[in-house]
């Protein structure tokens, strides 16, 4: 496990004038499956990334067996809506 911190990603996107990321991590164990903390993690840099103009797009698990996509297993896609949720809400 490692610390992830929100605003050290979003600080590398904004100083590159990025308005959209992918973010990626490995998975030593091989096992793709997201974690409740990789799921959290992706949840508060979607939030930030929201406030700040910077989308994330997809968030990849790779390992030695292959990769998982967020975005394909439709796993952003509550995380995307948050704000307009909460205003319409």
């Amino acid at each position: 496990s490692s610390n992830v911190y929100p605003r050290e990603i979003l600080r590398e996107a904004l100083l590159l004038g990025s308005t959209h990321i992918i973010l990626a991590h490995n998975h030593p164990s091989g096992d793709l499956t997201p974690s409740i903390h990789d799921i959290a993690v992706t949840d508060r840099i979607v939030s930030a990334g929201r406030i700040l103009g910077v989308r994330i797009l997809d968030h990849l698990i790779v390992s030695q067996s292959g990769y998982l996509s967020f975005a394909a297993e439709s796993l952003l896609e509550g995380m995307e809506d948050g704000l307009k949720d909460d205003i319409i809400g």
